[in-house]
């Protein structure tokens, strides 16, 4: 993908970075000197099922924090490390662990990238093209969900369809065909500009999320869309009365628990917010709608020198929600009571999504800061 701050803007895929080189089996690549590479990829281990942490919370003079409670959760949220069962790129970098950005494997005769296509979008005052993360989703739908939604007809019935869904800095939603390029709906108009990735309900419900990163007209907050017909279902205003910090912006890309269907997001406001959806989904009819109950956790810390805006995407284990914010606290939070399990000082701006990785059954969070604030 390519960016230009010009008053045009493009969006590039590299048909190779799309599809990457999977998880299972066995590939081969062909260097253009006709020597052979054989790279073996472990099995993918059997799934093992994830159970709530009972943990202790923290009480000290670093970290405070004041919880708003509309609901409870009929079930403890217990994040799996499986994602979904389609095909796809749902969210940033994947999966509830952040690991996991692409999807699929391919054959590669030779070690070169080559654009296949490009597609011109417009431009706000930030440019136009893609921003920030800027990490399409792509999906493979199924067929009865596929027909269900407003897709163009020349696709609605393709086998091996696969959708490029890709929010720009000019304040729209684009769908794509990942082969062709060719537009596969009506685009949404957001209206301000996207500079985070959105996110697409990775249970098979057509549901998809998208905050906006700028203020320049209107509401600016977090979204949820109908990918039926492309109608807001539901805006959350940034300019929430609970926060601690004016700016509404959300480039947090959200994060689905399906067993509870709720939906997980940090604002720039200094919210994280975990959202019951109560969706009522009529197949039969082909309609859908939510009923949300919002659940906000508002925090203070010596740490962030009062920069507490969350412009990362919040990273999860289990029941355990990790994020940053701009003046380089890390967290760990439970997601059942939304009370901190830990925090630790990262020294400067963390602007950058925590990454979660597994060794023995144990999580380990990888992060970096800016030099921004230390000098």
């Amino acid at each position: 993908m390519t960016i230009n701050k010009k008053k045009r803007g493009y969006l590039s895929f590299i048909l190779s970075l799309s599809l990457s080189i999977g998880i299972t089996g066995c590939t081969k690549i062909t260097t253009k000197n006709n020597v052979k590479e054989e790279v073996k990829v472990k099995e993918v281990e059997e799934e093992k099922v994830l159970a709530s942490f009972k943990t202790s919370y923290i009480e000290d003079d670093i970290l405070s924090y004041k919880t708003t409670l509309e609901f409870e959760h009929d079930n403890e949220i217990v994040f799996q490390n499986k994602y979904s069962d389609m095909e796809g790129i749902f969210t940033f970098r994947g999966n509830s662990l952040r690991n996991s950005p692409s999807f699929g494997y391919a054959d590669l005769n030779d070690k070169e990238l080559e654009i296949l296509w490009e597609f011109r979008t417009a431009s706000s005052s930030w440019g136009g093209g893609a921003g920030w993360t800027g990490q399409p989703a792509i999906v493979k739908w199924p067929k009865e969900l596929r027909e269900s939604m407003n897709i163009y007809d020349e696709f609605k019935g393709k086998e091996d369809f696969t959708e490029v869904i890709y929010g720009s800095l000019d304040g729209n939603i684009y769908f794509l065909e990942l082969n062709s390029g060719k537009a596969t709906r009506d685009k949404i108009k957001v209206g301000n500009p996207i500079k985070g990735s959105l996110s697409i309900d990775p249970r098979g419900i057509p549901l998809l999320y998208v905050g906006e990163g700028i203020n320049e007209s209107g509401v600016v907050g977090f979204n949820i869309y109908s990918l039926i017909d492309g109608c807001k279902l539901y805006e959350l205003n940034g300019s929430d009365k609970y926060a601690s910090r004016g700016w509404p912006a959300f480039d947090s890309s959200a994060i689905v628990n399906a067993a509870t269907d709720s939906v997980v997001v940090g604002g720039e406001n200094g919210l994280l917010y975990n959202i019951k959806l109560n969706t009522t989904y009529d197949k039969n009819n082909n309609t859908i709608s939510i009923d949300q109950k919002i659940n906000r956790y508002n925090f203070s810390s010596s740490f962030s020198r009062g920069r507490i805006g969350i412009e990362n995407s919040v990273a999860t284990y289990a029941n355990l929600a990790y994020f940053a914010d701009n003046g380089g606290v890390i967290q760990c939070v439970d997601l059942n009571n939304l009370k901190p399990v830990w925090s630790i000082n990262g020294f400067d701006d963390i602007d950058a999504t925590l990454t979660i990785d597994i060794e023995n059954d144990k999580p380990y969070v990888y992060c970096g800061n800016e030099v921004d604030h230390q000098g």
